[in-house]
């Protein structure tokens, strides 16, 4: 018996020894982070100055447009919302913003009042923070004079001559300019060009201060590089190259290199470029076709031989802001969809954006605006005065998908105006007149503020 009893015991020692064994090899539980929404504002972000004052609110909402956080901020304030459980996806964020123009914005520049709602769906809870560069006066080092001999740059339909900050202006005629310089190694960029012709160009550089130069027409390099650009099917087309900023100061150093516009429906352009004077070049491009226009943007490096676009086709059934819906074909980061309008006496513009991942079956009703914030809004609100405009598709190569997107803008602040970006964008707006809408040079003046928006 006895015989019997040892085996059985040694191996039910074994089994118990091989489960304990079992036990801790079973790899730990992952239990996810429960997140909560926190906001930091900068000292910047609203103003309340001589030309302007700038409001701003922070609304969150669930997937069922229940609202979650009613939030106005405030400068220099950090705001958490740790006790509040929230849904871990699916949430809505809403910036509204209120500028009122005030002194010569308003009674000399006749600049109009804006409110713009601004909506970011399909959201996890997060840091966001809300920060804004104050603009700065940059002062002058010196100045220099220019003296145009033989010709003047009211000879040629487009014509630019500027330092690396500033224009030059013309005290006295047409043949004498004085500029600024405002860096160590200052330089002097004069572009003149006409219609359907190579441009002409002169570039100086390490001026330094109180020297005068004397420029004739025989001084000017005609563009003899060039890149035949390949176009998509166009009703009209415009193009535009600057020089690269090489962010070797705190301000953008751009200078005119090529622009053209034509509306007879070409399949290639010829865009022409200064050889080495510049390390790279920065390249806007606008192709209409009906109610579609296409862009693409090149933030750096070289010129690109092709246009592409997003081929994305939308299929709108409902245009309300209550009520919207559309199926979408194609695909990109962002999708927007926009609408507007204006008070009844024009003076003050209002503005909504719903932005969120591009989806075959795309569907909004806008949220209901909390007392709080509708009684600082202007009396004109309404949100049933809003009317469609455009459904508009953004391709970033910088960005993996509309989180990152997100992430990068607003939660994780990542330096991206000196990186090199490929942008392709597409806007479909409702009809064909809506197209006179559009302002290309104004456009090109906010990508250079940032090239992502």
């Amino acid at each position: 018996m006895k015989k019997i009893l040892f085996p059985f015991l040694l191996l039910l020692v074994v089994l118990v020894s091989c489960d304990k064994k079992s036990d801790d090899d079973e790899p730990n539980q992952i239990i996810e982070e429960t997140k909560y929404f926190s906001f930091t504002v900068g000292p910047n972000y609203n103003i309340d100055d001589e030309y302007q004052r700038i409001r701003n609110w922070v609304l969150v909402y669930s997937d069922e447009d229940e609202l979650l956080i009613n939030l106005e901020l405030e400068n220099d304030t950090e705001y958490n919302f740790d006790v509040l459980e929230l849904p871990q996806s699916g949430l809505s964020l809403q910036i509204i913003s209120y500028t009122e123009q005030r002194g010569i914005n308003d009674t000399v520049f006749n600049i109009k009042d804006n409110v713009s709602f601004a909506t970011y769906k399909e959201l996890m809870p997060d840091h966001w923070k809300f920060t804004k560069s104050k603009s700065k006066q940059y002062e002058s080092l010196g100045t220099f004079e220019v003296e145009l001999y033989g010709f003047e740059l009211g000879d040629f339909q487009m014509s630019e001559m500027k330092s690396s900050y500033g224009n030059a202006s013309s005290y006295s005629n047409m043949y004498n300019y004085q500029l600024n310089r405002y860096i160590d190694k200052e330089y002097l960029w004069l572009f003149a060009m006409n219609e359907n012709e190579a441009p002409y160009f002169k570039k100086i550089s390490n001026i330094v201060s109180d020297t005068q130069f004397i420029i004739n027409n025989n001084d000017l390099i005609m563009m003899n590089d060039y890149i035949d650009v390949t176009l998509p099917q166009n009703e009209s087309m415009f193009v535009y190259v600057e020089s690269e900023n090489d962010y070797s100061s705190e301000f953008w150093e751009y200078n005119t290199i090529f622009y053209n516009y034509f509306n007879y429906g070409e399949t290639s352009i010829r865009t022409y470029f200064p050889g080495d004077a510049f390390p790279g070049y920065y390249s806007y491009y606008r192709s209409q076709m009906g109610n579609i226009s296409n862009y693409q943007l090149n933030s750096r490096g070289s010129i690109p031989n092709q246009l592409k676009t997003l081929e994305i086709d939308l299929n709108l059934n409902s245009s309300n802001i209550n009520d919207y819906k559309a199926s979408v074909v194609g695909n990109s980061d962002l999708s927007t969809i926009h609408w507007n309008y204006y008070s009844s006496d024009e003076d003050i513009y209002f503005g909504y954006s719903v932005h969120s991942p591009i989806s075959p079956n795309l569907e909004f009703s806008a949220p209901i605006i909390p007392e709080n914030v509708i009684s600082q809004l202007p009396p004109e609100f309404n949100l049933d005065s809003f009317e469609y405009k455009y459904f508009l598709a953004n391709e970033f190569d910088v960005f993996d998908g509309y989180q990152d997107y997100v992430q990068s803008f607003y939660v994780d602040r990542i330096d991206l105006y000196s990186q090199k970006v490929v942008r392709n964008w597409q806007y479909i707006y409702k009809d064909n007149k809506s197209m006179g809408e559009f302002n290309d040079m104004e456009i090109i003046e906010n990508l250079r503020r940032n090239p992502y928006q």
